[in-house]
């Protein structure tokens, strides 16, 4: 009997650019390999994965000034708003940070200078987390604040005033010099004050008044003040009203039917168009028409941790803070994520550090800046400011890309991998699987290429890239495969 050696013929994978992102539009299994299947905390938008986003608690900021202790307040807070404030007596901006802790009690600290946490009032006002904007009233700057369960209440620095007759509110927006909000219980319609004072909710054509929408596009989520026109945020739709001048002249037009469900939390102005999130996907609407998009992502949002997501608009970023499918291999549990969403361009970002409660933009005269509400491994509560980083807390996120598996394109033959090599300023750690085995290669970092050696053998592979480091960037990618003929 003779022996025959089974010939074997060369094959290589290259990635010239990481640019394409993230996808899980298709399977894994169709996938191509110039995309990732997981990735988090990595920014790859202009081809190489660098750092993306990080984290600064503000207690280190505390720390500095030496006076204060991380405030025990912060550690119980749920919600927070920023309160655009001037001092008229000190004629200064005096901007600050409110936030609502899970007794209900409400605090604030200044955005600059010496951030003591000091109690509003030591009164309880609510019974459910508030909403809240930003209103001149009286020639003063004051906060709105209203919740579905309890009457409103506007603070003026840390005097409260409670409006009674005001209708339990769910969400609210200034139009035309009118406070116009949705409503808690059959939430089915517009409430509207009357002109410059959002305390007056007495029903009169010379008043206050309602608009009622009874229709299939079902309860009233949310109101927003865009293109001189109130828009409604519908369950399963989008309604306009056109208020421009006396009440009488009001009118309603329907603009959108989703067969899904749209989620309140996640409708957000940003700019010149809002961005929102329903059963379907995350949509674009102009004021006009809406349009799907971000399909790629849509997918790893299971349709039951919607409702818990939440978002915020900066400097031309969406943030979306929401539960997504793990990435990681055999595992099917739920990962708390921020995803950055550039508005233009709709390239996102995915950083992966701990759960966000809430997301709030500061944007004043000389300064603009995120904060968010994280929950800590302690299960309590802290404020980080987002920054351009890539850390948390001065410690480098870990971040991640892993590729889809691929057979090359010939499912039954049997391959190795040989070798791999990669352009890489930082040491980086590769993770390589096939579907009956994986092997851990460590690269130095160098301002050339940097290569290893390795022998694992399979019909489909994968390889992910894990950085600990500060400053990586990794481009350039190159296996290389043996693949074996069928034998003679």
């Amino acid at each position: 009997m003779k022996n025959y050696i089974v010939p074997a013929r060369k094959r290589n994978i290259y990635i010239a650019s990481f640019e394409k992102g993230l996808s899980r539009e298709r399977s894994e299994n169709v996938l191509p390999i110039k995309y990732a299947y997981d990735v988090s905390n990595f920014d790859y938008s202009k081809g190489a994965l660098t750092r993306s986003l990080g984290f600064a608690p503000i207690y280190s900021e505390l720390a500095e000034i030496g006076t204060h202790t991380y405030p025990h307040s912060i550690t119980n807070a749920v919600k927070m708003w920023f309160y655009r404030r001037f001092d008229p007596i000190q004629n200064i901006r005096d901007d600050r940070i409110v936030f609502i802790t899970n007794e209900f009690r409400l605090f604030y600290f200044k955005v600059k200078g010496d951030r003591q946490v000091k109690p509003i009032t030591d009164k309880i006002y609510f019974t459910s987390v508030p909403s809240c904007l930003c209103y001149r009233y009286l020639s003063r700057d004051v906060l709105v604040l209203t919740s579905p369960t309890d009457n409103m209440v506007i603070v003026d620095d840390e005097t409260i005033t409670a409006v009674v007759d005001a209708p339990k509110i769910t969400s609210m927006a200034i139009h035309y010099e009118r406070l116009f909000a949705t409503v808690s219980g059959e939430a089915s319609s517009v409430w509207f004050s009357d002109d410059f004072n959002p305390t007056n909710w007495t029903l009169s054509l010379s008043e206050a008044g309602f608009i009622e929408m009874l229709d299939e596009r079902g309860r009233l989520l949310k109101v927003i003040s865009f293109l001189d026109y109130l828009f409604v945020f519908r369950e399963y739709g989008i309604s306009r009203i056109t208020a421009f001048a006396e009440q009488t002249s009001y009118s309603v037009a329907q603009l959108f039917v989703s067969s899904g469900k749209l989620y309140d939390k996640t409708i957000t102005l940003c700019g010149n168009k809002i961005l929102f999130l329903s059963d379907d996907g995350f949509y674009v609407f102009d004021g006009l028409s809406s349009r799907s998009v971000l399909p790629e992502i849509s997918e790893i949002i299971d349709v039951a941790d919607r409702c818990f997501a939440k978002s915020s608009y900066s400097n031309g970023k969406y943030y979306i803070s929401c539960k997504i499918k793990s990435f990681e291999l055999n595992n099917d549990v739920k990962t708390d994520v921020l995803i950055v969403i550039d508005t233009e361009t709709m390239e996102f970002n995915i950083i992966k550090h701990t759960e966000i409660l809430d997301i709030l933009q500061i944007n004043s005269d000389d300064y603009s800046v995120s904060f968010c509400l994280a929950k800590t491994e302690n299960n309590t509560s802290e404020i980080l400011e987002i920054n351009n980083t890539g850390c948390y807390n001065s410690v480098p996120l870990v971040k991640k890309w892993r590729s889809p598996f691929t057979d090359l394109s010939e499912p039954n033959k049997l391959k190795t991998l040989r070798s791999i090599s990669v352009c890489t300023s930082e040491d980086i750690k590769i993770i390589i699987n096939s579907e009956s085995e994986s092997q851990v290669v460590f690269l130095k970092g160098s301002s050339g290429v940097s290569s290893a050696l390795v022998c694992i053998t399979g019909k489909r592979f994968g390889f992910e890239f894990v950085s600990t480091s500060l400053n990586p960037n990794i481009s350039s990618p190159l296996l290389s495969f043996f693949v074996k003929e069928t034998a003679l």
